[in-house]
């Protein structure tokens, strides 16, 4: 009689394939131990060869370091200063650069050799000097007139007023407008003028008017808004 049973032992074929499952399984072993251990090292130096060795990086700027350098930054912009003393050339208030700029003037020539620097506030060779005037003694038709004339007859004028408020005549001035009284004189701090100017909003569309001519109407109505 045959016995049909299997053959307990393994054939040939089996051997050689569990033989190559442990090979393969001890050469994995053997790349994850390698890269574990030299994977930093072989980074590093990939990392030092190529220049791009990653740096540490920490902010240490504290916030009164930034507001001082910002601080130093703005009086840069709005201040007189040498740029290059040697060569001769000097920075200026930002807000002027841009008016030279809109007016097709240059804003970078050297100095001479005998120039020097303005000082802060000085007016610069070839500006028209501001007016002055005797704050201690300012009246409508000699000071204040002109400016109402130069900024504000536009809209304020005797011909069809705007808000019924004609400035170009002191009892008209003085009336104010549909709305009542804007001067009040002695009282520049409640006068609604002094307020409109001084925040720019009048004249309405145009620039705000330059300081010395707002002192000179609060000086005006301080005094009690005298005509003469």
């Amino acid at each position: 009689m045959t016995d049909s049973r299997p053959d307990p032992t393994p054939t040939a074929g089996k051997r050689l394939g569990l033989g190559c499952a442990v090979v393969f399984a001890l050469l994995l072993l053997g790349l994850l131990g390698a890269s574990f251990f030299w994977g930093p090292t072989l980074a590093q130096r990939l990392a030092g060869k190529t220049g791009n060795t990653p740096l540490p990086f920490e902010d240490k700027t504290s916030p009164e370091q930034v507001a001082d350098a910002r601080a130093r930054a703005a009086e840069r912009l709005n201040s007189y200063g040498w740029t290059d003393q040697e060569a001769g050339t000097v920075h200026i208030p930002i807000s002027q650069a841009m008016q030279l700029i809109a007016a097709g003037l240059p804003v970078s020539t050297p100095l001479t050799a005998t120039a020097e620097a303005p000082a802060e506030g000085a007016p610069t060779e070839g500006a028209t000097p501001e007016p002055t005037a005797d704050l201690s003694h300012v009246t409508y038709e000699a000071d204040v007139l002109p400016i109402f004339q130069k900024y504000c007859e536009e809209c304020h004028g005797a011909d069809n007023p705007r808000e019924n408020l004609e400035l170009t005549r002191y009892r008209t001035a003085m009336i104010g407008s549909h709305n009542g009284p804007v001067i009040i004189p002695g009282d520049p701090d409640n006068s609604y003028l002094v307020k409109m100017i001084d925040e720019g909003r009048m004249p309405k569309g145009g620039d705000r008017l330059p300081q010395h001519d707002i002192d000179i109407i609060i000086a005006w109505i301080k005094a009690g808004a005298p005509e003469k």
